[in-house]
């Protein structure tokens, strides 16, 4: 029985459905990718790239993904100015695992670089992320060097809802 006045702008987002079980992305897209959230602090990002790494001695010559004529795109922790103990996160959007007996996660890396810092990866099922796996320093010899595939088990979490994170520090 009563009124108010306006009151705004205000700004806000919907939050991003919960996505089901054999979710798959390439990473090979422009950023931001749909409902994932990109964190960072002080000169340290995920960005995305075609062709050889923009930094000097470090990263890859090309994607993961072969391509004729290079322009496929992949994202990268980029930390050439950031501080030591900076960070980078990664974090996909809640992923369903309803239905799965033996879910796995697997992604494609590439870590080349005399100063390569530590990509860690986690999972989150309710409040708490929990470390699966790490990459610690180089582990290409070269930029020119294959990408490497990872396979993580993820049964402990068979049946129920979870986000995966990449920390790159």
């Amino acid at each position: 029985s009563d009124s108010s006045g306006w009151i705004g702008p205000v700004n806000f987002s919907t939050l991003c459905d919960t996505i089901g079980a054999t979710y798959s992305t390439s990473f090979e897209s422009a950023l931001p990718l749909d409902c994932w959230v990109l964190s960072s602090s002080n000169n340290y990002n995920w960005l995305a790239n075609t062709g050889a790494s923009p930094s000097l001695n470090t990263g890859p010559s090309s994607a993961a993904i072969p391509s004729d004529t290079n322009d496929v795109t992949y994202i990268y922790a980029e930390a050439s100015l950031a501080l030591a103990g900076d960070s980078a996160w990664l974090i996909s959007p809640y992923i369903d695992l309803q239905g799965l007996s033996s879910p796995q996660l697997s992604f494609d890396y590439h870590m080349y670089g005399s100063d390569m810092g530590a990509l860690y990866i986690l999972v989150k099922q309710g409040t708490s992320w929990i470390v699966l796996d790490s990459l610690i320093g180089e582990q290409q010899t070269s930029n020119s060097e294959a990408w490497k595939r990872q396979f993580i088990d993820l049964s402990a979490y068979a049946g129920t809802t979870v986000q995966v994170g990449f920390l790159a520090i």
